[in-house]
C-alpha cells in the first residue's frame, strides 16, 4: 500500500496479511495509523511537521524505518519475540602530542614527549609555547612540574669507512655535566653495553674514558647518552678509536 496526503487526511489500515509494505509520505497535519497482524512487515514512513506515526501489532520480525522533522512524533508499541539492537560506541579520545624539531643545517632531528603545546612563538628573544593549560616560556625550566627531565642523544650507526668488523676499545667523551649519566654502545652483531658514568663533581667541561673494553666487535657502532634524574649536561664530542680485524662476518 503507497499513499500520499497532502492536508489533514487520515489514513487507517486494518488488515491481516502475510507480508505487508506500507509506505506514506505526510506533507501536513496529517495522522498515519497501523494495526494488524503480520508475519513480517515493513513500515516505512516520512513526517515533515505536525504528524504523528503510530504502528500497533504483534509480529515476529518487524522492522519499523522512519524520518521526522521538527514538531514531530514518531511511537512503536508492539509484542516481538526477537528484537535486534545493533549500536557502536566509543569513549572520548584523549588529546596526545608528539613534538619533532629539525635542525635543517645539520639534519639532526629532536623529539619531546609530554610537551602538550599546538602553537609556538618567539617573542623578545623568548621562546613561548601554547596550549590548553595557557602560554608557557620554554627552555628555562629544570624540572617538568616536579617531575625530572629526562634526556638522551643517540647517534646513527657507523661503519668507521669500511665494511670489515671492528672492536673500539677506546672511547673519549669530551662534555660537562651536574649529575650521573648513562652511556651506551650498541652494536649490529653483539647486542649494546650500557656503562654508568657516575658524576666526580667537576662542574666544567671534561674528558672521560669510556671502559668498553676489547670484548664487543661489530661492522656497525652506535652509542646512546642519557642523563640521570635529570642532571642538566652539554656534548660536546664523542671520540671513537676503532681497531679493524681482518673479518667481514662473526
Amino acid at each position: 500500500m503507497s499513499a500520499m496526503i497532502q492536508s489533514g487526511e487520515i489514513i487507517t489500515v486494518s488488515i491481516r496479511v502475510p507480508a505487508p509494505v506500507l509506505v506514506a509520505t505526510a506533507l501536513n497535519p496529517a495522522i498515519i495509523t497501523f494495526s494488524g497482524v503480520i508475519r513480517p512487515p515493513v513500515l516505512s514512513a516520512q513526517i515533515l511537521t505536525g504528524n504523528d506515526a503510530t504502528f500497533y501489532g504483534t509480529v515476529v520480525a518487524p522492522i519499523l524505518v522512519a524520518a521526522g522533522y521538527p514538531v514531530a512524533t514518531i511511537t512503536f508499541a508492539g509484542f516481538v519475540p526477537a528484537p535486534y539492537l545493533s549500536a557502536a560506541m566509543s569513549a572520548a579520545v584523549a588529546s596526545a602530542y608528539r613534538t619533532w624539531v629539525l635542525n635543517t643545517r645539520k639534519g639532526a632531528l629532536t623529539e619531546y614527549n609530554n610537551f602538550s603545546f599546538n602553537s609556538y612563538a618567539v617573542f623578545n628573544g623568548v621562546v613561548l609555547g601554547c596550549g590548553p593549560s595557557g602560554i608557557v616560556t620554554l627552555g628555562t625550566q629544570d624540572a617538568d612540574g616536579s617531575t625530572a627531565i629526562g634526556s638522551t642523544v643517540k647517534s646513527g650507526a657507523d661503519n668507521f669507512g669500511t665494511s670489515v668488523i671492528k672492536r673500539v676499545p677506546r672511547i673519549y667523551l669530551d662534555y660537562k655535566t651536574t649529575g650521573d649519566a648513562q652511556f651506551k654502545m650498541i652494536t649490529t652483531e653483539g647486542g649494546s653495553r650500557t656503562y654508568a658514568l657516575n658524576w666526580n663533581s667537576v662542574t666544567g667541561t671534561q674528558t672521560r674514558r669510556i671502559p668498553v673494553g676489547k670484548g664487543p666487535k661489530s661492522v656497525r657502532w652506535q652509542w646512546e647518552y642519557t642523563n640521570v634524574a635529570g642532571a642538566d649536561f652539554d656534548l660536546n664530542a664523542v671520540l671513537a678509536y676503532p681497531t679493524a680485524t681482518r673479518r667481514r662476518v662473526q
